[in-house]
């Protein structure tokens, strides 16, 4: 007589977290919708900021650091910062005087205007040295990513056969960096940069996903 035996797979213990998470999340874009009558031309520009949002958030509460010396925290800390204002240039949340000049026409001081879920509150601080911008998905996936990438510089610095494999890895950096050159996101006139400006935000998700992806599953850990 053969026996059976039955496994049994236990749920992640944070689950009704993320279950609460998503259920807000649905409720607010709901709520917009009502609320404001807003004609959307596709629903799925209101999912995306809340993709950004959760894979963020996901990917840095299931990650942890290398135990390092200072000295390598310090060298991680000054890339990870370095790749973050990087992004941040690129996709126009940080315009500095005399570099660009697509806010020179907004009025001095601070702005907060309203948006649908994810999308906002967006913050706008214009002054002399430039321009600052705060739009809620954008930030948290950028300092996600900056975090992750902080992770694979200690791993890559302490490891010694998969070092090779984790700087490999940090391809995934370069993903939103190149996705955002190419959807145009700070603009785009004529020719392929326009056409691509329209799928600006499809490209720079997929690009976020997979950059998170690699960042997080790589071979290191």
């Amino acid at each position: 007589m053969t026996s059976m035996v039955r496994t049994r797979h236990r749920l992640p213990a944070d689950l009704p977290f993320w279950a609460a998470l998503v259920a807000i999340e649905l409720l607010s874009i709901l709520a917009y919708l009502g609320f404001t009558n807003t004609d959307v031309s596709s629903y799925r520009y209101l999912v995306y900021p809340f993709l950004w949002i959760n894979v963020a958030l996901w990917a840095v509460f299931h990650t942890r650091p290398t135990q390092a010396s200072p000295r390598i925290k310090a060298v991680a800390l000054i890339v990870s910062l370095g790749y973050l204002l990087g992004l941040s240039m690129l996709s126009g949340l940080v315009e500095l005087s005399g570099l660009q000049a697509a806010h020179s026409h907004l009025p001095s001081g601070l702005q907060v205007t309203m948006s649908a879920p994810g999308w906002g509150p967006r913050v706008f601080y214009t002054g002399s040295f430039g321009h600052l911008s705060f739009i809620p998905y954008r930030v948290i996936g950028y300092l996600a990513l900056s975090y992750l990438l902080y992770v694979t510089v200690l791993d890559v610095a302490v490891a010694t056969v998969s070092a090779l494999f984790g700087v490999a890895s940090c391809i995934a950096c370069s993903f939103p960096l190149v996705a955002t050159l190419l959807a145009g996101v700070t603009g785009g006139s004529t020719g392929l940069i326009t056409s691509l400006s329209v799928y600006s935000l499809d490209i720079s998700t997929a690009a976020f996903l997979v950059s998170v992806c690699l960042l997080y599953w790589r071979p290191s850990r």
